[in-house]
């Protein structure tokens, strides 16, 4: 069982982290150089529709994987608290950014799209860029405390 919830933990990581990095550093850039605002506006809320919906996913797996392999671990955990507790309080803000960007700025980026308001829905797919470059490198800096650990 331990396995398991160590590989849903890591694969669910991954997809989040690499979703972000994916997003940030090549679809963006991509998107601003290929296609006009509206259609570019229109991509970003198909593509967040799809991903927050795994997000949603990740944010319930990872912490319940997380604390079970903690509560399996005990000797590995007592030589590691610093770090556990570290990546537990990352993960916990990166929960919390992403809660915030879905019924805040996404929730208004969504029906502005929709509703053909194109000023708006870019002045939120700004806010929400801002929240993702935040959460990526929270995220990256989390691989690098799990990285860091002694096994």
């Amino acid at each position: 069982m331990l396995f398991i919830a160590t590989t849903i933990h890591l694969i669910a990581g991954t997809i989040w982290v690499g979703g972000m990095f994916f997003a940030y550093v090549i679809l963006r850039p991509g998107s601003v150089k290929i296609l006009e605002p509206e259609l570019r506006l229109q991509l970003w809320n198909y593509c967040f529709s799809r991903f927050f919906n795994w997000i949603w996913v990740i944010v319930i797996c990872t912490p319940i994987s997380g604390y079970f392999i903690n509560s399996h671990n005990s000797s590995f955990i007592q030589e590691s608290d610093f770090q556990n507790l570290l990546m537990q309080a990352v993960g916990w803000i990166m929960v919390g950014i992403f809660i915030f960007v879905f019924f805040f700025p996404y929730k208004k980026f969504k029906f502005s799209v929709i509703e053909k308001n194109f000023v708006v829905a870019s002045q939120q797919l700004n806010i929400i860029r801002k929240f993702i470059a935040i959460n990526l490198a929270l995220g990256i800096s989390n691989l690098f405390i799990a990285g860091s650990l002694q096994f």
